[in-house]
């Protein structure tokens, strides 16, 4: 009954090794948890700018410890995953990657397994956990603040502030669609605080390619 939120920490987008500091004291390895008791009303809130597509692949061999696909459809993983989004797999890049996103299906929604590059043997690496057998969705982003303030809109009342964990792969998708005044204008207008993220974590599972947040608002007035 306790909604949780979060994200991943980062260094950069060299995807290496990352850490917390706690006293001025590096902390790799750790985590920083925090629980609150608030009387205000608490609604949990969810946006992604992907769809699914028609074409998928089954996960035929991976290294889950690694978080690494090495074959999709018994191909090599970089050469399946260039075939069904009609890339060069000589000339990927991360901006295709979040083009089009790798999407498992849970219940009735889509979540992204996100690729944060290609290793050696053709291999795709993941930002977030990968079994084999897995089949996967590939997704087709959209306008990256296309439903954003619907989703806020939605909210029962207007936030007072909501914490808030976004995708890196989304921020670098607004600067690359030239909309970071209009973002930057839409986090200001909803009161958004928080930090770009390595992975969300959202009703207990781990996604990618997400804003995910904690909406605090005044309570409900007494009937």
């Amino acid at each position: 009954g306790v909604p949780v939120v979060g994200g991943s920490a980062g260094d950069g987008l060299d995807f290496g090794q990352t850490l917390q500091i706690l006293g001025g004291v590096p902390m790799p390895g750790a985590a920083v948890f925090v629980l609150v008791e608030t009387a205000l009303a608490v609604s949990e809130v969810s946006f992604a700018h992907f769809t699914s597509t028609a074409r998928r692949a089954v996960v035929t061999r991976a290294d889950p410890a690694a978080r690494q696909i090495l074959e999709l459809n018994a191909e090599p993983a970089a050469d399946e995953y260039a075939r069904l989004a009609e890339l060069d797999p000589a000339r990927m890049q991360r901006a295709d990657f979040a083009r089009h996103p790798l999407l498992l299906r849970t219940g009735r929604r889509h979540h992204v397994r996100a690729i944060s590059g290609v290793d050696a043997g053709g291999a795709l690496r993941l930002m977030s956990a990968i079994e084999p057998g897995t089949v996967l969705t590939l997704g087709q982003a959209g306008d990256v603040t296309q439903g954003f303030a619907d989703a806020l809109d939605a909210l029962p009342r207007p936030p007072l502030m909501v914490l808030g964990f976004d995708c890196i792969l989304r921020r670098l998708a607004v600067e690359r669609a030239g909309m970071t005044a209009r973002m930057a204008e839409l986090f200001a207008r909803y009161r958004v605080a928080g930090f770009n993220t390595y992975g969300e974590q959202f009703s207990g599972m781990h996604v990618n390619q997400t804003f995910v947040g904690l909406a605090l608002m005044p309570p409900e007035a007494a009937p």
